[in-house]
């Protein structure tokens, strides 16, 4: 919890700051995420797998080189939303899996950069959902079908909206 707690504040410095996400920003999410539990930052050297999912996570090489394309195409797109960016962002930084460990927290951070920087809310994937996420993210992993997690991630971004401003007060 302390960890989360350092690494959301700093997503939150770099927003205010202006600062978009690259490699160092991630590696450091992580580095923050991870701090004296195992060294964070640094990506997997051995295979990786994601216990009760389908999807085989890429070669500690090949998870190397498709970060490299991932970081490079971020902000490549400029026509979409956030909770589309931020769905995107979550789905193939979790579909690659670049740590040893810390690969869903480290994503749903990035998830939370996106939709901040959008303007949005973060949110919460609250334990009651996570058989639906885990759900929306083997779409993505195995047919590469993003909107399962973007039609999630709206939901949940409107709810946090009601949440903030009241029930009463949407139209």
């Amino acid at each position: 919890m302390t960890n989360h707690e350092k690494a959301y504040e700093f997503v939150k410095r770099l927003i205010s700051d202006g600062r978009k996400l690259d490699e160092d920003v991630i590696k450091d999410i992580h580095h923050l995420l991870m701090e004296n539990i195992m060294p964070g930052g640094i990506y997997r050297d051995c295979d990786a797998r994601i216990t009760g999912s389908k999807h085989k996570p890429p070669s500690a090489n090949e998870a190397f080189y498709r970060m490299k394309s991932f970081v490079a195409d971020l902000y490549a797109e400029d026509a979409g939303s956030a909770v589309y960016f931020a769905a995107r962002t979550h789905a193939e930084f979790v579909n690659i899996h670049p740590f040893a460990d810390g690969n869903g927290r480290t994503a749903r951070l990035l998830m939370n950069f996106r939709l901040m920087e959008g303007g949005f809310m973060p949110i919460t994937i609250m334990p009651e959902s996570r058989l639906i996420y885990y759900d929306a993210l083997e779409a993505y992993d195995l047919e590469g079908d993003l909107f399962p997690l973007t039609e999630m991630i709206f939901l949940w971004e409107r709810d946090r909206l009601e949440e903030f401003l009241g029930k009463d007060n949407i139209t």
